[in-house]
């Protein structure tokens, strides 16, 4: 198993461990922190993650249709790698549940909800939930971060088996 630790925004760590080095979905991200004076632990599992960014990508991709003027997409491209985004819609499985969207906030987990609010520069995400403090912010540059690190793990995995 490979680790790496990685800094996210205010001062938040994330610790991303591969467990199946021949899948892209094989990791997970636990992320550590204090967030507005309460103690945050959340982990997220590699599908989780490429879930919402698959979501974030359907959603820029609609309000793009929706709504020429849009940002959504142009502000999506600018932060996530285009090999991530192909990656991303690669992998979307049939098996996976894409949650429904509700009014902006994606249930990445039972009890747990993302959204990314693009007013930012970079965007940052919001995950809200059942976890004490009830919400924390990272930005979508830390999720990209995350999902660079694991890609890296994961490459580093593969050439030592």
């Amino acid at each position: 198993m490979k680790k790496k630790i990685i800094s996210l925004t205010h001062g938040t760590t994330a610790t991303i461990t591969v467990t199946e080095p021949l899948s892209p979905l094989g990791w997970f991200a636990e992320i550590h922190g204090v967030f507005l004076d309460k103690n945050i632990h959340l982990t997220l599992s590699g599908e989780e993650i490429w879930r919402f960014l698959f979501h974030l990508i359907e959603e820029a991709e609609y309000y793009e249709r929706k709504y020429p003027d849009s940002k959504e997409k142009e502000i999506l491209e600018k932060y996530v790698p285009k090999e991530y985004i192909k990656l991303a819609k690669e992998l979307k499985k049939k098996e996976w549940e894409i949650y429904e969207d509700r009014h902006g906030e994606y249930p990445i987990q039972p009890g747990i909800t993302a959204s990314l609010n693009p007013k930012y520069r970079p965007p940052i995400i919001r995950f809200t939930g059942n976890f004490l403090g009830q919400f924390f912010e990272i930005r979508l540059t830390d999720l990209v971060d995350m999902i660079k690190t694991a890609m890296g793990l994961v490459e580093l995995a593969k050439k030592s088996e």
